[in-house]
């Protein structure tokens, strides 16, 4: 099951687990969840299978083993895997979140709602972008569109009269 390896690897990075809150099994069955959903979002360029019976909760073909190896499918599952883990740990945490305050002295566990909440933040638009991209025709960065008439001429106004070189 290498298709668990990288993506796995990717969301324990993007939620700060060092290994020792999640489970292999329950990452997996994320990782397999969130690529369901990103299927039902978006045509991916390669058709992949989810099986999230409880004995086999597999992504078929795997996308890490593919040539070339589909990054596209791997970071969006672990994307979309980690606004999914992040938005369940904000619920918990606001759900015990306290301030106590006595005198001039003040306690206070909002912190890590607000860290949580900064995470998926950041999760959620690092998703968007991801998704804006690939619809766009690339996963990659720094893409323009450019046209000859990038200038005002020089009444201030747009041209298309007057050339850019003039």
């Amino acid at each position: 099951m290498a298709w668990q390896d990288e993506p796995i690897i990717i969301l324990r990075d993007i939620v700060g687990d060092d290994g020792t809150t999640y489970t292999d099994a329950k990452l997996r069955r994320l990782l397999a969840v969130s690529m369901f959903r990103v299927r039902a979002e978006l045509s991916l360029d390669h058709t992949y299978e989810v099986d999230l019976t409880a004995s086999a909760e597999d992504v078929s073909p795997d996308p890490s083993t593919r040539t070339p190896k589909d990054y596209d499918a791997i970071n969006l599952m672990a994307l979309k895997a980690s606004i999914t883990l992040l938005s369940a740990e904000l619920k918990v945490a606001a759900g015990q979140a306290f301030t106590i305050k006595d005198g001039p002295s003040t306690i206070s566990t909002s912190d890590k709602v607000k860290y949580l909440n900064t995470r998926l933040q950041w999760a959620q638009d690092e998703y968007n972008d991801y998704v804006k991209n690939y619809l766009a025709g690339s996963s990659k960065y720094g893409g323009a569109v450019s046209t000859p008439f990038t200038r005002y001429g020089s009444s201030g106004s747009w041209s298309a009269t007057e050339r850019a070189d003039e």
